[in-house]
Order: C-alpha cells, then structure tokens, then sequence
C-alpha cells in the first residue's frame, strides 16, 4: 500500500497510506514516529478536502494519548466537548467513560455502562465500530469489576476472540485478551489463560509493544487472582515492567508496580 502510494502520488492513496503509517508506529510504541504520522495525516487530508480527516485525527490522538498515559491532559478537551456539543456520539461517550475512570472519575463510566447494559448490545451499530464499542463496554466492566456486565459482554467478545479489533484508524488489539481478561474477573481463570496466552501471541507476531505489555500484566493478575504466583507469573510481570520501562508506558507501569505489592502483602 505504501509503495503504491508514493510511486502514484495520488493524495487520497497518500492520506490512506500515512494514517496507516501512524496507525502502526502507535502500536509499536513508535510514540514520536506516531504523532508526526498522525498530523501529516491531518495536513494531507485537510489540504484534499477529505470529509474523514478530523474524525481520524482525533480518534489517532486520542489513542496515542491514552497510550502515553496523557489521560488527565486528554480529559478536559475531551469534557469541554461533552458539554457543549448538543448531540454527542456513543463512541465519544465510551471514550469520555474510560479518560474518566483513569483520573478517578466514576459517575460516567458507570452511568455509560449501566445505559448499555439496560438497551442490550444488539443496540450498538452493526459496522466498522462494533468492536471498538463492545470492547470499550468491556474496559469499563474490567476497571469498574462489574461482574453482571461482564457476563453480559462475555458471549459477544469470546465469539470474536480470534480477531483483531480494527476501525480504520485505531485498534484495541487481539479481541482473546479482553476474552481472557472478562474470563479472569469471572474467576474461570484456566479458560482466561488460553485466551490471553492467544492475545499475546497475536500482539508479539505483529510487533504491538503495547498490548504485549498490558496481555503480560494480565496473564500474571489471572495467576494471582487464581492464588498462584509462580514463576511463569513472575516471568510475564518482569517481562511487562521491562517493556512499560523501555515505551514510557506508565499506567501499566503503575498497574505492574501495584501487583507486585498486593503480592508480597499475600506472600
């Protein structure tokens, strides 16, 4: 695509090949590579008059910035458009949801989530976005540890758990890592290994720094929440912390750092 791109010239193909460019230095935790991708993006796109532009440049930022760990500078822009825009969409909502939990705001993510639940998910839109819905549904019912919303969401995500979420311009990841993640807050912690183990796998394959970090973290709290800290637990936290040192990643870092601890207090 990017060889094709360059050798045509073709603006459109250019603006197509660049958000993919930046799309792949985020996952990749090519963080700097990442944002200059991302506005070159912008510029293509707003020079050739491409209706998508903002919304992609948006939706990049914000998931560059959530990467970074910038959810506090992230979540007054992302207030200020909450509360003056008339209408506000179920993506933005979601979003609003999970910068809120990051900075210890509770009242949305649970009032987003508890909306979702009582409309059913056959509501979220049947489209490119379905995934990035249901899996920011299932981030909020892992952060919040809501039990009635996992089992809600469990039969959807596992039913994907062989692909990858993708909306164009940003992804979630391998969907088996939300699958195992669900399945060890539901304390089925054998069947939450397989699906983590196959998340990881994937991010590994396609080189995504990120979400091998935050699949590691999470195959190790499954251990742990089944009582067993073991080596291979001590291997995947070591080996999260290692990556979370080496990309900046500082929520997982926290998160890494703050097992450790509610491990030696249990040890």
């Amino acid at each position: 695509m990017r060889e094709i791109a360059h050798e045509i010239a073709e603006p459109r193909a250019l603006w197509a090949a660049t958000i993919i460019d930046g799309f792949t230095a985020t996952m990749e935790c090519r963080f700097s590579d990442a944002e200059t991708y991302i506005t070159k993006a912008l510029d293509i796109g707003m020079r050739i008059g491409e209706p998508e532009t903002w919304t992609i440049f948006t939706g990049q930022s914000f998931v560059l910035g959530t990467f970074q760990g910038r959810h506090a500078e992230l979540f007054p822009l992302v207030q200020h458009v909450m509360d003056t825009q008339e209408s506000v969409d179920l993506s933005l909502r979601v979003a609003h949801a999970i910068l809120s939990v990051e900075v210890g705001e509770r009242g949305a993510p649970v009032a987003v989530l508890r909306d979702a639940m009582a409309v059913g998910l056959d509501a979220i839109p049947r489209d490119f976005i379905r995934s990035t819905i249901l899996l920011g549904y299932a981030v909020l019912a892992l952060e919040l540890e809501d039990v009635d919303a996992a089992l809600a969401l469990l039969p959807e995500v596992v039913a994907m758990a062989s692909e990858v979420s993708f909306n164009g311009a940003t992804s979630q990841g391998p969907i088996a890592t939300y699958a195992g993640k669900l399945l060890s807050l539901l304390g089925r912690h054998d069947q939450a290994e397989g699906h983590l183990l196959d998340g990881l796998a994937t991010a590994e394959a396609f080189g995504w720094e990120y979400h091998r970090a935050s699949t590691l973290l999470a195959l190790a709290q499954n251990r742990c929440r089944a009582g067993i800290f073991d080596n291979a637990a001590e291997k995947w936290l070591t080996e999260a912390s290692g990556l979370c040192d080496a990309y900046g990643l500082t929520v997982w870092a926290r998160r890494v750092a703050a097992l450790r601890e509610e491990h030696r207090a249990i040890r």
